[in-house]
């Protein structure tokens, strides 16, 4: 799980801004709080709201792009989106850190680059009982070249020492150490398989493959459709509809080489997964026809009849909210932590706080931080007011974050309404519009 993300020059990110899960001191909500095993408290979900513009994307991109450099080494070559609007960080490196609990350890975890160079990282673990934080790692650039401290552990006997000797002298200066110890130092192995196992991040525009999930496992759909039931999305269930592999492509020629490359692997396997349009279909060899599987909805007509309708025939609320269903069983079943940017895109207001309060109702083992323009769900019967956050810029056009929780709002205050009125910050400056208005269009 995620304790906090601290992230400085990068993008509208100037001077370093902290971001955490720990909860304050607050009577509602307690089902809201994880008791972890590690001995930390930590919150549940967070709702991050802003202005256009203000730079709560760039938040959770900034974790996607942490997360790209650690499973994607050649990221550390590209020129990394620092801030631009002061010159002197054009000079000053960029810096991310993670503190993360894994199995029931608090570790974190950072890096500083500048350009394609890695400047420093580090690996520490808290020692919570213990009050203590201990070096497992750490890596400075000196003299053009990586020199790196490792706990007494990892180096007790000739062996050990000289393996991290020959791992200290082959280090190039784009290339990470916690990648390079993989299999050697177990807190790296851990901080590696939260990133490529326990954290997820949902752009606006991604896509959910409901048709791979749904064959890979059977019972999936099912749990969906209970999920349907209680959200009045229109949509009584989804199912599955196998069409002949000539159907789906149809005519066109443009996906005649898609079509032969299916035919070629389905002499070699009972099934496929590829990726059309964005989607992602499943190809089955039934005797010798081959198949696609695609989703399908009903809806409920006349007479309480189920009408068979295809996913694009469905509005766009309604198929992003089948992308955001899936996350209610994700972070039911997985101690995940999961970034959503947008999350009420396209979204009706009642039906985002619908869904909201049944994620909240919920048993869960993960997390949801969700950026959101929908002002619908700053309401302390969802959430409590250490999960609210805000984002905003400063003169200097540099974002800063800070949760609702650092003004101390009444249980009883309507906190749509004074975000609203701007009590909280965080809202668009638009100026006086009267002056942009001609006076002779104004009644």
């Amino acid at each position: 799980m995620l304790l906090r993300f601290k992230v400085s020059n990068f993008l509208s990110f100037s001077e370093e801004v902290e971001f955490n899960m720990f909860p304050a001191n607050f009577k509602i909500h307690k089902s809201h709080v994880y008791h972890t095993e590690g001995g930390v408290d930590l919150l549940r979900a967070a709702a991050i709201y802003g202005a256009n513009g203000s730079g709560k994307s760039n938040f959770i991109t900034a974790m996607g792009y942490f997360e790209d450099i650690i499973l994607n080494e050649e990221t550390i070559t590209m020129t990394h989106p620092f801030f631009k609007l002061d010159k002197k960080y054009n000079e000053l490196p960029t810096k991310l850190e993670v503190e993360i609990e894994v199995n029931n350890r608090i570790l974190i975890y950072g890096i500083s680059i500048k350009d394609d160079h890695i400047l420093e990282e580090w690996l520490y673990e808290s020692l919570i009982s213990k009050n203590e934080i201990v070096t497992i790692f750490n890596r400075k650039l000196e003299k053009g070249k990586p020199k790196i401290l490792i706990h007494d552990k990892y180096l007790e006997n000739k062996k050990t020492k000289l393996r991290f000797e020959i791992y200290e002298e082959d280090l190039e200066n784009d290339s990470l150490f916690l990648n390079k110890v993989n299999n050697h130092i177990t807190e790296a192995d851990l901080v590696l398989n939260w990133f490529i196992k326990s954290l997820l991040i949902i752009k606006p525009d991604s896509k959910y493959s409901l048709t791979k999930r749904i064959h890979e496992e059977k019972d999936f759909a099912e749990h969906i459709n209970e999920i349907l039931k209680y959200i009045n999305l229109g949509v009584a269930k989804i199912g599955i509809k196998q069409v002949d592999i000539k159907e789906f492509f149809g005519e066109n020629d443009e996906d005649e080489f898609q079509k032969s490359r299916i035919q070629r692997e389905m002499k070699k396997k009972s099934s496929f997964i590829f990726n059309h349009d964005g989607e992602l279909y499943v190809a089955i060899k039934l005797g010798r026809k081959i198949y696609i599987k695609t989703l399908i909805t009903y809806n409920q007509g006349k007479n309480n009849e189920l009408i068979e309708m295809n996913l694009n025939e469905q509005s766009d609320g309604t198929q992003r909210m089948l992308d955001l269903i899936p996350i209610i069983n994700l972070i039911e079943e997985e101690d995940i932590t999961l970034f959503v940017d947008e999350i009420d895109r396209s979204l009706h207001p009642k039906m985002a706080i619908e869904f909201m309060r049944f994620l909240m109702s919920r048993k869960t083992k993960g997390q949801l931080i969700f950026t959101t323009h929908e002002s619908h769900l700053l309401d302390l019967e969802i959430f409590r007011q250490d999960e609210i956050w805000f984002a905003e810029k400063n003169e200097e056009g540099s974002t800063k974050m800070y949760p609702l929780s650092d003004f101390k709002p009444r249980y009883d205050l309507d906190i749509q309404k004074g975000y609203l009125a701007g009590r909280f910050g965080a809202i668009p400056f638009l100026g006086n519009l009267k002056d942009l208005i001609p006076a002779d269009e104004i009644q």
